[in-house]
């Protein structure tokens, strides 16, 4: 059995929203990647791959660190510049998140490095 806890959850359903409405929920305004990228299918996607990453290669917990690596192939598949946007999406929302709490939020920005 697979488990992601609500807080992995919702960083993947935060990054999503966030990135695709190019604001975070504090109001800063965000860099917008190509269209079609950051769609529902796509956060479906990240979520199922982080998944079946857990089960096979981990010990079936999905992490923030499995989210970041899938989020990167999902990013790069179609315009391989929007990772630009991404990482700077790390910086501006996810950073501040991370200095501000432990948990969830700290191990995504740890896990920029990544975003290859």
């Amino acid at each position: 059995a697979v488990e992601m806890n609500d807080d992995v959850l919702e960083l993947l359903v935060t990054t999503f929203h966030e990135v695709r409405r190019g604001q975070t929920l504090e109001g800063v305004q965000l860099d917008r990647p190509s269209q079609g990228v950051m769609s529902t299918a796509e956060a479906v996607s990240v979520g199922l791959n982080a998944a079946l990453f857990a089960s096979f290669f981990a010990d079936g917990t999905v992490t923030p660190e499995h989210v970041a690596l899938q989020l990167g192939g999902v990013v790069a598949k179609d315009a391989r510049e929007d990772l630009k946007v991404i990482r700077a999406y790390f910086d501006v929302a996810v950073k501040p998140r991370a200095q501000r709490a432990e948990g969830a939020w700290k191990a995504y920005f740890a896990a920029r490095r990544l975003l290859a």
